[in-house]
């Protein structure tokens, strides 16, 4: 049993960090609409959620969305390997955040979901052209 187990390699930092990348760019260009860039439908989708009419507080509140996100995928991610990061369980991720108390306030619920769900792709490394 003890040789058995010895045998089996752990995966590295780095190979798990790519095989995060590869998932997040498959899953954002199944997100994204056809033709449109990672960083410009981002921000187009947080135009529509984000309506606040102070400049501040527009930027306070992205702000706060976006480490709501980070913070929530880094739990996620200590249990999750990148074969098991799939578009479905982005959508039930960024589905679960959506309607966490916190966000519930916030116009444009659908908006707020994709926005998030594509964000979790950003944070992950995709890597899409035009995006840049």
């Amino acid at each position: 049993k003890g040789r058995t187990a010895s045998k089996i390699r752990a995966i590295t930092a780095k190979e798990r960090r790519a095989e995060f990348e590869a998932a997040a760019t498959r899953i954002a260009k199944e997100l994204l609409p056809a033709g449109r860039g990672l960083e410009e439908y981002l921000r187009e989708l947080e135009g529509r959620w984000n309506t606040m009419i102070s400049a501040e507080a527009k930027r306070n509140l992205s702000f706060d969305v976006d480490s709501l996100v980070r913070d929530y995928l880094r739990n996620i991610l200590r249990t999750m390997g990148g074969g098991t990061f799939t578009t479905e369980r982005v959508r039930n991720l960024g589905s679960s955040l959506a309607d966490s108390p916190a966000l519930l306030k916030i116009k444009n619920h659908q908006a707020l979901e994709q926005y998030i769900q594509l964000y979790m792709t950003k944070i992950l490394g995709a890597r899409i052209e035009g995006s840049e």
